[in-house]
């Protein structure tokens, strides 16, 4: 049989095993598994990558290399690509859902949002339609399929534009509101801690000027996520241009790359879980 050393090595190696499960993951590390865990995340990943590619690749072009380099980093663009078309299956079903879920109470702005979610959906669409083409799934022309994605691509991002500047144009007016709401307040508070008579409206300043800045700090946080907003948009803008636009209007894919760089690393940005 086998010594009780040899049992008890075995124990303590099984409560080694134990504490080591009780040991927390590093809060970074746990937002980084929720990161990937989301299609949408990796669909982001792979939107750099396509687009990352397309820039080196014309960096590459331009200075006129013909080493693997080239070949490899337009074959990331290539596969990012299909990898993308492949997540955006059936990803239209969302977007009727998201249609039917609108909460706006602006009659403009709901017209505006449900008419860049039907453009999206348009892209969408099409896109799926040209992916299963080009598989030989359906028997449309996959070109043509990704021009008439393209259209509904531009109309959802120029309306998510406008959408977003006139929200930031609203939230400036706001932030000036409360700036003066702050001052004023600063100023009877000064003066009520100067006057026996008016001290005892003291405590109701204090609590309206702690309001006051967490309304002005929350007014700050929406502005810096609108202007995110606001580039990323410019940068789907420039990739959807590429898509319609003639020969001789389209931006050169050392642009379109760089601003599809822009736009996925804002949307992971925006999409990384808090810790």
């Amino acid at each position: 049989g086998r010594s009780s050393t040899y049992y008890q090595e075995r124990l303590t190696h099984r409560e080694h095993c134990f504490h080591m499960a009780d040991i927390a993951l590093p809060p970074g590390f746990t937002s980084l598994v929720k990161f990937f865990a989301v299609t949408d995340s990796r669909d982001k990943i792979a939107k750099f990558l396509q687009y990352g590619g397309r820039f080196l690749a014309y960096q590459l072009k331009s200075r006129g290399s013909k080493s693997e380099w080239a070949i490899v980093v337009s074959k990331i663009e290539q596969t990012a690509q299909s990898s993308r078309k492949l997540f955006r299956l059936g990803k239209s079903a969302n977007v009727l859902a998201k249609l039917v879920k609108n909460q706006e109470r602006s009659p403009v702005i709901k017209s505006l949002n449900v008419a860049a979610d039907l453009g999206l959906f348009w892209f969408l669409l099409f896109d799926n339609v040209g992916f299963l083409s080009n598989l030989g799934v359906l028997s449309f022309k996959p070109a043509k399929m990704t021009k008439l994605a393209g259209f509904g691509f531009f109309l959802s991002s120029a309306l998510n534009l406008i959408v977003d500047i006139r929200n930031l144009l609203q939230e400036r007016n706001a932030e000036k509101r409360l700036l003066e709401k702050k001052r004023v307040l600063m100023a009877k508070l000064q003066m009520a801690h100067g006057s026996d008579e008016a001290a005892e409206t003291a405590p109701a300043l204090e609590g309206e000027l702690r309001v006051a800045r967490q309304s002005l700090r929350t007014c700050v946080t929406k502005q810096h996520a609108l202007v995110l907003n606001i580039i990323k948009n410019l940068g789907d803008l420039t990739i959807a241009g590429s898509i319609i636009s003639s020969d001789s209007w389209k931006p050169s894919p050392g642009h379109v790359g760089l601003a599809g760089m822009i736009s996925a690393l804002i949307a992971m940005y925006q999409q990384w879980p808090a810790s």
